[in-house]
């Protein structure tokens, strides 16, 4: 079932109460559209909760439905190790049994993998599956779910199989032989310059660049640190990486992946990741004439009050009030 509806304005977060596989997105300031929610046969009552930034609840709305058909089961597909990151040399679990039928319906699970010339898919019971692999790479999975009436609902993951010098998971003390640095130093008890640490956030290789000069990413001799390894240069590969900022940053920065390949005789860079331009503020000044300032300053009030920003809503009221009473002038003063 799909939902169209209006909320308030200050609500930022909408969600489906008891319906996690709800997909709420907004349509526009205050319109939105709800896809997705599973239901079964019969008369029901829908709740549709918009929280504020903090997480405050800012409205709810009942929506009773009479669904006449019958509903698709749901398909839930979960894995170990959670991450769907997994060693050749490891097996990869398959966990379906979190799927269920709106009606309560008996479900029958169906795998499917591709590339199955090189892994072995083991179906373990009904709701369970297991891959073995005989080589890197990326692999989807699906389980399709049928109900007693035919009604049918897949779910696909990836995941990234990768060989013993494939991945980090940055949990040892140093960084494994196949990496290699420029521009940037193990941190030690005082790094004045740039430094990357696997101490400090368990998991994760934290780097630190200072904003002392600029270091541009387009010279020949780069200036910028970085850790680098290699890639294979004829066969397949994929790169993953879990990137996020931990400080306040100033200036401009660029941080993450970057990969150069050989094109011809030269080479080329491409990078991806995060920069100052994801973060950045878009301020527009408007220009309005005398006869619409009045329409303005009703509609700012309006705004600022739903969105309990009384301060605002106030300072509308003011520029209000002086535009249908202006201050009378002295005879003689200057207009």
């Amino acid at each position: 079932v799909d939902l169209k509806g209006t909320s308030p304005y200050g609500v930022i977060k909408l969600r489906v109460e008891g319906h996690p596989e709800a997909q709420p997105a907004w349509t526009g300031l205050t319109t939105w559209a709800i896809n997705g929610i599973q239901l079964h046969k019969g008369e029901q009552t829908v709740k549709v909760l918009g929280t504020d930034q903090w997480g405050n609840l800012r409205s709810q709305d009942e929506i009773k439905i009479n669904k006449s058909s019958n509903a698709a089961p749901v398909a839930v597909l979960k894995s170990q190790p959670a991450s769907w990151n997994v060693l050749t040399d490891d097996v990869l679990k398959l966990d379906a049994r979190e799927s269920y039928d709106p009606e309560g319906q008996a479900l029958v699970f169906d795998w499917s993998a591709s590339n199955l010339g090189e892994i072995e898919l083991r179906p373990f019971g009904q709701a369970r599956a297991e891959a073995v692999f005989t080589r890197p790479g990326l692999y989807a999975f699906t389980v399709k779910v049928t109900d007693e009436v035919g009604k049918v609902s897949q779910v696909e993951r990836e995941a990234a199989v990768y060989g013993t010098t494939g991945f980090s998971g940055f949990s040892d003390p140093i960084l494994e032989d196949y990496w290699s640095s420029l521009n940037v130093k193990p941190r030690r008890n005082f790094s004045p310059d740039a430094w990357y640490s696997l101490d400090d956030v368990p998991g994760w290789l934290e780097l630190q660049l200072l904003n002392t000069a600029a270091k541009p990413l387009a010279k020949a001799n780069p200036q910028y640190p970085f850790i680098n390894r290699p890639l294979p240069s004829k066969s397949d590969w994929a790169l993953q990486a879990k990137l996020r900022l931990v400080s306040r940053q100033y200036g401009d920065y660029d941080a993450g992946l970057m990969t150069v390949i050989g094109e011809g005789s030269g080479a080329a860079r491409y990078t991806g990741g995060l920069s100052v331009h994801k973060f950045l503020k878009t301020v527009t000044w408007q220009q309005v004439d005398d006869a619409a300032l009045p329409d303005l300053a009703t509609a700012t009030a309006a705004i600022s009050r739903a969105e309990r920003m009384e301060g605002h809503a106030r300072s509308a009221d003011i520029r209000l009030e002086r535009v249908a009473s202006p201050p009378k002038r002295a005879v003689g003063e200057a207009g």
